[in-house]
């Protein structure tokens, strides 16, 4: 005998082997012995007479067990053996244990590699094969064997339809083929992005982002971001929504980046800036409703900025990178504690600064309602919450007087000199930064009388 084929097969397949050589020939049944090389079991089935140079073996399913069978063969029904120096290694059956990418999209090709065992057989084919859950074949390609043996990777193209499918692997040894057990495989239509959150990744910082988007249960993805460095991260699916979750990389400096995810032609732009700064708020003594701070500090943003104080947000005026303008809340007790400043988007890039918050000053009545248009006529305010924070003033129309405040309910200023007529009242206790009441006074000329009778 000079070889047998193939050298090898699998215990759960019927297997068909051939022994080549010169001079056989049919004097009676052929008998092939199997004898296990490290054991004394010893496997005999029936074989059949080809020509004189060749003659069978059949071996059925789960005959074999995993081993190396040393070889002999009878022409006459046993009674005579013909010992051989060749072998028949069989394997157990081809097994998937897990895939780098269990989903692919409709009419695309996408590379996965196929870890498991017994996937790759040296002298053998291996296929991936893409069956319908009825196990009929879609799509069959090539495999192609890792370097370290464990595996193989496959370039698997699903059809348009989006359905559940399996990857099996298929290794032939040229007679008969062994496949591997069946691995889920989902084909679905391309994921599109809708929008991400935060768009802001403070330097220095790891951020978590999540991308929004038509994400199919069970898809598995990488992110990446690309700037001046390029990294690859794996994505976490937010569970009960079709988000996914990255965790950006810690950029050193300022830039632009964008992200995306492999696989994915999409991508959508992020900003890496410096962290928000607030150096002063002036003043830091306020009354809550009416009255707005002046934050200076760094970085900030336009549109893109909120105050909030004791946890009530507003939007922040942002006048340029280093001044904005905040409007306290209304309050109807003192507080101390802090105006935070943060992106609306990005509520982990936060800066914060102490403040004091009055109770909401308000304006009830004025006594009189009306003066000599030569002024000097003291008029009284009655109201809630007034306090002496800065400079104090009442407003008859555009002109503003000094006001002295006497209790938390009562003020008095002295009219000006003005012409006759009606003009709104108001009173500010803040330095005129914001204005308080929606009064009215009546600037009156005297009676002149000409002649008394």
């Amino acid at each position: 005998m000079h070889t047998v084929f193939p050298q090898f097969g699998f215990s759960s397949a019927l297997n068909i082997i051939t022994l080549i050589g010169e001079g056989f020939h049919s004097i009676d049944s052929v008998k092939c012995s199997f004898r296990d090389e490290n054991s004394d079991v010893i496997v005999v089935v029936d074989g059949s007479f080809l020509n004189e140079t060749a003659v069978n073996c059949k071996v059925g399913e789960n005959v074999f067990t995993t081993a190396v069978y040393l070889m002999s063969y009878s022409l006459n029904a046993g009674v005579d053996w013909c010992e051989t120096t060749l072998s028949f290694r069989s394997l157990s059956t081809p097994f998937i244990e897990s895939l780098s990418q269990e989903q692919g999209f409709v009419n695309r090709e996408l590379s996965s590699l196929v870890f498991g065992r017994n996937l790759a057989v040296r002298g053998a084919l291996s296929f991936c094969q893409l069956v319908d859950q009825d196990g009929v074949e879609v799509v069959k390609s090539s495999a192609i064997p890792l370097e370290d043996g464990f595996g193989i990777s496959c370039e698997i193209n699903c059809p348009s339809a989006t359905a559940l499918y399996n990857v099996i692997i298929s290794v032939e040894n040229g007679v008969t083929p062994a496949s591997s057990s069946r691995h889920p495989f989902w084909c679905v239509p391309e994921p599109t992005i809708h929008y991400t959150s935060p768009k802001f990744i403070a330097v220095g910082e790891n951020t978590p982002i999540v991308i929004y988007g038509d994400f199919h249960p069970g898809m598995i993805f990488e992110c990446r971001f690309e700037g001046r460095i390029t990294s690859v991260i794996p994505a976490k699916v937010m569970v009960g929504s079709s988000s996914l979750e990255c965790v950006s990389p810690a950029y050193s400096s300022p830039q632009r980046i964008s992200l995306g995810l492999v696989g994915l032609t999409e991508t959508v732009n992020l900003n890496v800036i410096d962290p928000v700064q607030v150096e002063t708020v002036i003043p830091t003594m306020i009354f809550g409703g009416s009255d707005f701070v002046t934050v200076k500090g760094n970085n900030f943003i336009p549109g893109e900025m909120i105050c909030s104080v004791q946890g009530k947000e507003t939007m922040l005026g942002v006048i340029n990178k280093t001044h904005a303008i905040c409007k306290s809340v209304a309050k109807a007790k003192s507080f101390n504690g802090t105006l935070d400043i943060f992106l609306k988007d990005a509520r982990h890039i936060i800066d914060r600064s102490n403040i004091v918050l009055y109770p909401t000053p308000s304006l009830e009545t004025i006594s009189p309602t009306s003066g000599l248009v030569y002024g000097g006529t003291t008029l009284v305010a009655k109201g809630q919450n007034f306090r002496k924070l800065h400079r104090s003033f009442c407003a008859f129309g555009d002109i503003f007087v000094e006001a002295n405040i006497h209790s938390s309910k009562h003020l008095s200023c002295v009219t000006p000199e003005l012409d006759a007529g009606n003009v709104p009242f108001k009173i500010s206790l803040d330095n005129g930064m914001s204005m308080i009441g929606n009064q009215s006074f009546s600037f009156v000329r005297p009676i002149i009388l000409n002649s008394v009778r």
